[in-house]
């Protein structure tokens, strides 16, 4: 049985999300995200850890689209996308490779494991070339969600939201209708 690896690229509120889900869901993809190593570390230097009361209030403001960009008392009046924009960066200027290495390491992880469950995997948010490189490296393909009309777009300046160089794009989904109609260009993009 063949090992396939998706990487979904794309702006903010274009629907990466619904895709990884999507894969989950209907195909059984696992589906991991960059950013968790990223949000683990932003709780622990909060000393929220998994177990802690609020651990479930802090880990939603970084995963929940209504609160990503709404300032929250929780973490000082600043939103949850800018103080993860601020931790990646200073992450990523000590060690560059920081959110990969703990991705690539699932990923490998579950190719060892290599169990019907876990043989497939979406990684649902890249964002940078060293992700994508990593992506490509491990034999993956990367797809680039696009929403014309995206109602959830957010300007931002970051490096992160810059869009990825179409050199490392293997094919373009387009999330303009409905959810079935996601479901359908996944469905002819798998075949």
């Amino acid at each position: 049985m063949t090992f396939k690896l998706i990487g979904l690229a794309g702006a903010i509120g274009s629907g990466k999300s619904q895709v990884g889900w999507l894969l989950s869901d209907k195909y059984g993809y696992k589906e991991i995200m960059f950013k968790t190593e990223f949000v683990r570390r932003i709780l622990l230097s909060l000393d929220i850890v998994n177990g802690h009361p609020d651990y479930e209030i802090y880990f939603n403001l970084f995963y929940e689209r209504k609160l990503k960009d709404k300032p929250s008392k929780l973490l000082g009046e600043s939103t949850p996308r800018e103080v993860m924009f601020s931790f990646s960066d200073w992450a990523r200027s000590i060690d560059p490779d920081t959110s990969v290495k703990p991705t690539e390491l699932k990923i490998k992880t579950y190719l060892k494991l290599k169990t019907q469950s876990l043989l497939d995997i979406v990684v649902s948010d890249v964002r940078f070339e060293d992700e994508a490189q990593m992506i490509k490296k491990n034999g993956g393909t990367i797809w680039q969600v696009k929403r014309q009309n995206n109602p959830f777009k957010v300007e931002s300046p970051h490096e992160s939201e810059k869009g990825l160089d179409p050199k490392y794009i293997d094919l373009i989904i387009h999330n303009d209708g409905s959810l079935e109609d996601l479901a359908i260009a996944i469905d002819d993009a798998l075949k």
